[in-house]
């Protein structure tokens, strides 16, 4: 019988207990859990896609009570606020109104990207220049400790399991970016429920060329 796959979107964990934290990413924590000792309450926090930046988001989303802001926000937020992907934004005068009424609200304002402040494709210069002035935490290229946390959690959000011989096999030859990580843990699930295989080092060897 013939299995097809089927593009079913399952609900991402970010459960406090479930962040990974390892060298690659603890200064980025500290700054989470720093707060609400941030200077002028706000923090620029980067790193690259599928580094973690919206699970960071989350656990300070429950210390602050903040609320996750649409990229196409219009109103004018009354308390703690979180931009989660700042570059997505289009209205750049909308973006500018909203970061200083938080500055002069003095409301708790968490931003992230994947692009540093100096590489965002903001052309108006008082946006460009008042996020150049925010701290910023930046989230480094992941350590095989993190590798490894982020392929087991990603693989348990799809509800797949790697067995320790598996993990193994694949740790030294994984890709070392979270977006590429991401890609092949999006392949392998789609691989594995079409085929009706089973997560194992032969599977990964054909699929992968290792």
């Amino acid at each position: 019988m013939t299995q097809y796959a089927l593009d079913i979107s399952l609900p991402v964990a970010y459960a406090p207990e479930q962040f990974m934290l390892s060298e690659s990413n603890r200064l980025a924590y500290d700054w989470i859990m720093r707060w609400p000792g941030w200077p002028g309450n706000a923090l620029y926090l980067h790193g690259e896609r599928g580094a973690g930046k919206t699970h960071l988001a989350h656990l300070w989303q429950q210390q602050a009570q903040a609320a996750f802001l649409p990229a196409d926000a219009q109103d004018l937020p009354a308390g703690a606020s979180i931009i989660d992907g700042i570059e997505q934004w289009q209205n750049e005068q909308a973006l500018f109104h909203l970061y200083n009424h938080c500055k002069s609200e003095n409301i708790p304002l968490l931003i992230t990207s994947a692009l540093t402040p100096e590489q965002l494709p903001f052309a108006l210069p008082d946006v460009r220049s008042r996020l150049k002035s925010l701290p910023v935490a930046s989230i480094a290229a992941p350590d095989d400790a993190l590798l490894s946390a982020v392929l087991i959690k990603q693989l348990g959000d799809r509800q797949l399991k790697i067995e320790p011989d598996v993990l193994h096999y694949m740790l030294p030859r994984l890709p070392r970016s979270f977006a590429e990580l991401t890609a092949l843990v999006a392949r392998l699930d789609s691989d594995l429920l079409a085929s009706g295989r089973t997560l194992t080092i032969p599977f990964v060897r054909q699929l992968c060329g290792w």
